[in-house]
């Protein structure tokens, strides 16, 4: 049978729910029974074991959609499978990425992060202490291989800091982002 589009959009989305987002359901012989229709066993198990290959390649290569494009004609696939493959990519390349990250994730990370200004207001009589300007932070920390986007409760953190500490935090936020750029250039 050729090689119709309609059969690599099912098979990158089957690879995409089996072994990406972990649904076990998803085994390449449940993919090639659900198509088996649109192409013969041989072709399909062929055609699954590529896309597979294709798409672990370029995910743990962070792959661009131009390097994808370049790869894929050495596949010697037709162009609607080539088209089917570019629209994916294009369209869950982010989404791959991320769940390859935080599926190997072994500590917490922060999920979200939040601020806000709060002006204090004190007695106008002493000169100098009157409203006095803090920041509101807030984090929300999130455990390894969370799934869920629900905010715990207990894994918000909520803090105030002076302009000072503010400042103090951001010099050492610098000197983190100078170490990092640093090591990843080598």
């Amino acid at each position: 049978m050729a090689q119709d589009g309609r059969v690599m959009k099912a098979i990158l989305r089957g690879i995409l729910k089996g072994v990406y987002e972990g649904n076990e359901e998803y085994t390449p012989s449940f993919i090639k029974e659900q198509i088996l229709s649109l192409a013969g066993p041989e072709e399909l198990e062929q055609w699954i074991d590529e896309a597979t290959a294709i798409l672990g390649e370029a995910a743990k290569g962070s792959w661009e959609l131009k390097q994808f494009d370049t790869f894929l004609p050495q596949l010697g696939w037709s162009d609607p499978f080539q088209y089917e493959a570019k629209v994916f990519w294009k369209e869950n390349r982010g989404k791959i990425a991320e769940l390859l990250s935080s599926g190997s994730r072994w500590n917490n990370s922060l999920a979200r992060f939040n601020w806000r200004m709060d002006v204090k207001t004190r007695e106008r009589k002493v000169v100098g202490e009157q409203n006095v300007s803090t920041a509101i932070i807030e984090f929300e920390i999130a455990p390894p291989k969370q799934v869920t986007a629900t905010v715990d409760p207990n894994r918000v953190v909520r803090f105030e800091m002076s302009k000072d500490q503010v400042a103090s935090m951001l010099h050492q936020l610098d000197s983190i982002n100078d170490a990092i750029t640093v090591a990843s250039q080598r």
